[in-house]
């Protein structure tokens, strides 16, 4: 069974990487960055706000297999794969074996996971490494005296907290953990050397935090929280947390006026919520019972799932987003297999699980076909097909250089127009020579912003003599976040 779930998820994945789908604005970064050289790469993701073990592997796997779309999301695919068989042993250590298999063939159907190991970023890597550290402590726990547990334990848990800052999660578990065993054969004084080692390996990692928390992300300044003091905004986005694990992104980045629409004109959009609300239940109660089992795992299990979410809710809910949290997703698909095995009642186990199963289906289908990112509706592609398509000899395109650039050298699309990166570069040219100019843009996702944008670009472009032919038109879906404006020349 083991094998069959396993061959599932790799065909699904690979199903995934074979659509080709458009690459949203985080990847585009991640894409300049690791074609730089390797110091600036190094340089190029401390001045952000990630470590940067993922872009220099990414760096070091483009430079032998080129860019690509298959090389750029390899690594993702690899550790998406490796991730399969990290939760089997997870969810074997933590309950048993009929647990492990439902919990590998859950994480195989997943849309939210196949999401997750398509994407060039550092998700899927972190969930990987952060999944087996957590399954190698476990078995250090339950053989104290075998040393390659430990070593093995500690070599993930360093190569995940150089990935994602979020990784300090799982030495944090641990050593709730070891506090929770109470002494047991002197475990408390083994791993408080051990943990005390492995957090000096990972200082480096902790000053990168501080440095890009007050000079990059600025997360003490208020106007980054401002949105969140509102507790219905906090509560919409724990809701949507454990939605998007449970199941997927078919409803990702919803204003409040999309997911009213939603509430009265879709029956899969109740469907949906209604079941993650029963997974996540189920779940819990998992949890639970471990609580009056075994305190220890419980101690382990809440730690990893439950107080990063408490955390981020209380100081920093603007990165309470199930990307960052894909370390504690594998914790949460455990728990939900064990809860599913446990209904008692088989016409509710049977309505539960079948549910549970239509919505990832089509959650994983729509992430297959779909051609735009599943997450942020981001069709860079086609918005550059387009304006392809209907560009004229005195026409000019404005922004997404790097886009325009990547495709024409990857696909040979080629847009038969002077291309401007960036408003001012557009604005210092001789604008007299063109007739009309294309804007290809990214819009917010909250509409009364979109539209202040929409003024404010307006305002630059009539100040040149250009105006609004029409409205954006959108790409990426109803809730498309990638738009293209044409602005006319006014004789």
């Amino acid at each position: 069974m083991m094998a069959a779930g396993l061959i599932l998820g790799v065909a699904l994945r690979f199903l995934m990487l074979a659509s080709s789908k458009s690459f949203w604005g985080d990847e585009w970064f991640t894409m300049g960055l690791v074609q730089k050289p390797t110091l600036a790469v190094f340089y190029g993701a401390v001045q952000d706000v990630h470590p940067p073990f993922y872009f220099l592997l990414l760096h070091g796997v483009t430079r032998f297999l080129g860019m690509g779309e298959w090389a750029l999301r390899s690594v993702s695919i690899a550790a998406g794969v490796g991730l399969l068989v990290a939760v089997y042993f997870l969810a074997e250590t933590l309950f048993s074996r009929n647990r492990a298999v439902l919990a590998l063939f859950l994480t195989a159907i997943s849309p939210y996971w196949l999401q997750s190991s398509n994407e060039v970023r550092g998700y899927s890597l972190l969930a990987f490494l952060a999944c087996a550290s957590a399954v190698f402590f476990l078995k250090a726990l339950k053989n104290p005296g075998q040393k390659k547990w430990v070593w093995g334990y500690g070599l993930f848990l360093i190569l995940a907290v150089y990935t994602e800052h979020y990784a300090w999660f799982i030495w944090l578990a641990v050593s709730i953990t070891v506090f929770l065993s109470r002494g047991e054969n002197g475990i408390r004084s083994d791993w408080a050397r051990i943990q005390t080692g492995f957090f000096i390996l990972g200082l480096p990692s902790l000053a990168m935090i501080v440095f890009q928390a007050f000079f990059r992300e600025n997360m003490f300044h208020i106007y980054r929280v401002r949105e969140y003091q509102n507790f219905f905004m906090i509560l919409k986005k724990v809701v949507g947390l454990f939605w998007h694990f449970s199941c997927g992104y078919t409803y990702a980045m919803l204003d409040q006026e999309r997911i009213r629409y939603h509430l009265q004109h879709s029956g899969f959009f109740w469907t949906s919520a209604i079941t993650a609300l029963a997974a996540s239940a189920c779940a819990g109660g998992a949890l639970a019972r471990l609580f009056r089992r075994d305190i220890k795992k419980f101690g382990f299990s809440f730690s990893i799932l439950v107080l990063p979410v408490l955390f981020l809710a209380f100081f920093y809910p603007i990165r309470l987003d199930a990307r960052y949290l894909s370390f504690a997703a594998p914790i949460f698909y455990v728990l939900l297999a064990d809860g599913f095995c446990r209904i008692q009642n088989r016409i509710w186990a049977t309505v539960l699980i079948g549910s549970y199963l239509l919505v990832s289906s089509v959650g994983s289908a729509q992430a297959i076909f779909l051609k735009t990112d599943p997450v942020h509706k981001e069709d860079y592609l086609s918005q550059i097909l387009y304006v392809r398509d209907r560009v004229h000899p005195k026409d000019a395109t404005c922004g997404e250089a790097p886009q325009i650039a990547y495709y024409q050298k990857r696909r040979g699309i080629k847009i038969e127009a002077p291309s401007f990166a960036i408003w001012d570069e557009f604005a210092a040219s001789d604008t007299s020579r063109f007739d009309r100019v294309w804007l290809l843009d990214a819009r917010n996702m909250n509409r009364r912003a979109a539209e202040n944008d929409f003024q404010r670009v307006t305002g630059y472009f009539s100040s040149l003599g250009f105006y609004p032919a029409a409205g954006p038109i959108v790409f990426g879906g109803d809730e498309g976040l990638t738009v293209v404006c044409l602005f006319d020349r006014k004789k």
